[in-house]
């Protein structure tokens, strides 16, 4: 084989897996943590727990009350969310697909530490 048509084969195999490297295999879960009259919640604890693995990731709410998991297997998760002086929260069952970003805002009320209140698939699906 001559050194032009290597040369040629070598191009054309790379011409044809660099659209590969775009493609994505995982998704997002992101919200916003709020109280009962709106006020966002800064340093809050969110644990999303993908519910067929039994994988989980820990976040933490930023000074707008936001929080974001990025690079999350598509599948189903828990959401819980917890601050000292409020109820534990969890939202069950956010559905989240390849290459979307599930959003799962939360409403903490005021309560003891021992009281949880569980939302059932209330996350929204956003396409990108």
């Amino acid at each position: 084989m001559r050194w032009t048509t290597w040369v040629v084969v070598c191009l054309f195999s790379v011409v044809l897996t660099v659209p590969l490297l775009g493609q994505k295999f995982t998704g997002t879960i992101r919200g916003a943590v709020t109280d009962n009259t709106g006020a966002v919640i800064p340093n809050a604890t969110v644990t999303i727990t993908n519910v067929g693995t039994g994988e989980s990731r820990t976040v933490t709410t930023n000074s707008s009350g936001e929080y974001v998991a990025v690079e999350l297997n598509p599948g189903k998760y828990n959401v819980r969310v917890k601050q000292p002086g409020f109820k534990e929260y969890v939202s069950a069952g956010v559905v989240l697909n390849v290459s979307s970003i599930a959003v799962a805002n939360v409403q903490l009320s005021v309560g003891n530490v021992t009281e949880e209140v569980t939302v059932e698939a209330g996350a929204v699906q956003v396409e990108t």
